[in-house]
């Protein structure tokens, strides 16, 4: 065998590792790849847990403006400041909910997670309050928002 036939050889071989390699480095990149989109989907989980968790106690710290707007009418305020409490609780509620919807289309939350929203929001759609603030604010929030709740509300 020349030092021609041999050199052509050598990169024939060459080539052939070089593909493997190429295959091989792909099949590890997409198994990382879907590694990471679990741990960002359960660090999501995690943040939405902590974020409800906070939520709770937040609204503890105003049961009786929650109590309130949990009602089956519009509530009395005894105040314009416990009228201003409730509009930034209820702000709170719906920006809440428009960063779920933003994580769910991305593909961030998993749709049993959002569905569970959606029913959060169905129930707070029966409660006048809400209602009024989501009519009246309504084009504060986002448009795939208000897509997403506008039916519910029968807006």
């Amino acid at each position: 065998m020349d030092h021609l036939t041999f050199a052509q050889l050598l990169g024939n071989y060459g080539e052939f590792l070089g593909a493997i390699a190429v295959v091989v480095t792909l099949g590890y990149l997409a198994v990382q790849i879907r590694q990471n989109t679990k741990m960002m989907q359960a660090t999501i989980r995690q943040q939405l847990s902590r974020g409800s968790q906070d939520g709770l106690i937040q609204l503890a710290d105003h049961a009786e403006i929650w109590a309130k707007m949990d009602q089956d009418s519009i509530p009395e305020w005894s105040s314009p400041a416990e009228r201003a409490k409730a509009e930034i609780v209820a702000t709170a509620a719906f920006r809440n909910w428009e960063n779920y919807e933003w994580q769910y289309k991305e593909g961030l939350v998993e749709a049993p997670v959002w569905e569970a929203i959606v029913e959060d929001i169905r129930y707070r759609a029966t409660r006048p309050y809400f209602e009024d603030h989501w009519r009246h604010m309504r084009l504060r929030y986002s448009s795939t928002l208000r897509k997403e709740i506008d039916p519910i509300f029968g807006v």
